[in-house]
């Protein structure tokens, strides 16, 4: 995000702090169609995984029993690295600042985050794993 956009943002919303105001994933061209992004075996359960999806980070969770989910790598708040992050049950905290989010589907727990993490569909086919941006 440019300085321009950045100071735009700041002075249309007063008395908030400018870092908690800048949705870090805002931009990303998150993949509409379906990307290759790992190897199913891989990805280990219960290990927080980062891969790319056409640029774009996404961290990949697989439960104990396989199901997998993926939302953005990125935190929404200042960008902190969520594969980082601590998990327990169905979140994870960010390592930066304390945001939690829900690994299912992004929802935004608690901040200082102002936003949702963006959620992935994930499917497995031929032993590869592969990702799209939900709607």
């Amino acid at each position: 995000m440019t300085d321009k956009v950045s100071d735009r943002l700041v002075a249309a919303l007063p008395g908030l702090d400018p870092a908690a105001r800048v949705n870090r994933t805002a931009f990303e061209d998150r993949p509409a169609e379906w990307v290759d992004v790992l190897d199913e075996s891989a990805l280990q359960e219960q290990t927080p995984t980062r891969v790319e999806a056409g640029g774009v980070p996404v961290l990949l969770w697989r439960k104990e029993k396989g199901e997998t989910w993926a939302i953005a790598a990125t935190c929404p708040h200042l960008g902190g690295p969520l594969q980082a992050g601590t998990i327990a049950g169905d979140t994870v905290t960010c390592p930066w600042h304390g945001s939690v989010f829900c690994l299912r589907d992004g929802a935004l727990i608690h901040g200082p985050a102002t936003t949702s993490a963006p959620a992935y569909d994930v499917r497995v086919q031929n032993g590869r794993i592969s990702v799209r941006a939900r709607d």
